[in-house]
């Protein structure tokens, strides 16, 4: 059975991905590097602990490494208050 692609957005600009991969490993196979400290391919699900791969979604804040890429989702990544809340964590 083949894989249903669908098209999402990361920071305004269309990608494509399997559906349902996690928004981490779409985002890589599409050239975009997300910092994590705690995701791992090997732990499913995913922990999501570390929160340094935070991304916004319909308004709210993700693990990037627990959520699941959708037809037509949008999220930002690099933003201001993202890039801040990304440095607490590791500073923690």
């Amino acid at each position: 059975m083949k894989e249903k692609v669908v098209s999402f957005t990361i920071d305004g600009k269309k990608y494509q991905a399997p559906e349902g991969q996690s928004l981490i490993k779409a985002a890589e196979a599409n050239g975009i590097s997300i910092p994590s400290l705690c995701y791992y391919e090997h732990i499913d699900p995913p922990l999501g602990t570390c929160r340094v791969c935070m991304v916004k979604s319909d308004g709210r804040n993700f693990a990037a490494c627990t959520l699941k890429v959708q037809e037509g989702m949008s999220v930002e990544f690099n933003t201001p208050e993202l890039n801040d809340a990304r440095k607490a964590m590791v500073e923690m």
